[in-house]
């Protein structure tokens, strides 16, 4: 009878002892999971700010530059790079060294076309009004080897050709 207490004892204990690593491997991977959401909203944060640089420089080349800047670059699959130097904004097509090493950004014209007028509602696709005073502007900053991006779109007007 004490052989038996003393082998079910031993088997309550690898049970217990079972369930405890269990429990810690789960919190161990749990742990690891929660930090890599952590930095991937981090880089994403990150890459969000890029992506409204970008789209304050060509703000600010529109407002230095003219609508030309805006409205000259080729629309479509052309990739275009905003660049800092000497003080001021530039746009290339020739990719610059990446953003902290980590971020690359690129930028994409589109034409804008209105249903009706210059005045109507914009709409996809190349049917309608050509609005030759606003460009859809498309950036994308990615990272981890492009594995990893985010795309942003807005649309910038020349607003001053009214005043």
């Amino acid at each position: 009878m004490k052989n038996n207490k003393k082998a079910f004892l031993l088997l309550e204990l690898l049970v217990a002892i079972a369930l405890i690593s269990t429990v810690f491997v789960t919190l161990f991977f749990l742990q690891s999971k929660l930090l890599q959401i952590k930095q991937d909203g981090i880089m994403k944060v990150r890459a969000t700010y890029y992506a409204q640089e970008a789209f304050e420089a060509l703000r600010y080349l529109r407002a230095t530059g003219g609508w030309s800047t805006i409205s000259s670059p080729t629309t479509g699959a052309t990739d275009y790079y905003a660049t800092f130097a000497s003080n001021t904004w530039s746009l290339s097509t020739t990719p610059p060294a990446a953003l902290d090493g980590i971020f690359t950004r690129s930028i994409r014209f589109s034409p804008v076309y209105r249903q009706g007028d210059q005045q109507g509602v914009i709409i996809t696709g190349p049917s309608g009004y050509d609005d030759p005073g606003t460009r859809k502007v498309t950036v994308m900053v990615s990272w981890d080897n492009g594995s990893k991006n985010i795309v942003l779109d807005t649309y910038l007007t020349d607003w001053t050709s009214n005043l």
